[in-house]
């Protein structure tokens, strides 16, 4: 077990040394912008966003649907308001890409904790709610 901890160190240790290279992030993002060209219009693209995060992730569990409002004014917006390069469209998609891939993963790491080890919190005394289980 401590051969896994320090080789897991040392990776880490070796991928921030490489992240301050010249070029590492420039890098990375051109990576991230080959794979996902952006569509032609974003504000139909919602669906086609899920659609790839949930291919990338393996989960199409984003959680609740309380995002979804503020992300469809971000594509609005995204068409009319930035003056988009292409290189600046492929970043804005890869970020969407981030962002949700992002909120798949938090949601299946909350979903695994809750089932694993159920936990109940005492009911806060005064605010009259019953106890909370995560």
């Amino acid at each position: 077990m401590a051969d896994v901890a320090l080789l897991t160190f040392v990776q880490v240790g070796s991928l921030e040394k490489r992240a301050r290279e010249p070029g590492f992030c420039r890098a990375i993002s051109m990576q991230l912008e080959d794979r996902f060209p952006p569509p032609k219009r974003f504000v139909d693209s919602s669906d086609l966003l899920h659609e790839l995060v949930a291919a990338e992730v393996g989960s199409s569990d984003f959680g609740t649907d309380d995002y979804l409002a503020g992300l469809k004014v971000l594509l609005v917006s995204m068409d009319f308001d930035p003056r988009f390069s292409e290189r600046g469209r492929r970043i804005a998609w890869g970020e969407l890409i981030g962002a949700l891939s992002a909120r798949a993963h938090a949601i299946r790491s909350m979903d695994r904790c809750a089932k694993s080890s159920p936990t109940t919190y005492p009911a806060m005394p005064g605010v009259g709610a019953p106890g909370v289980r995560a």
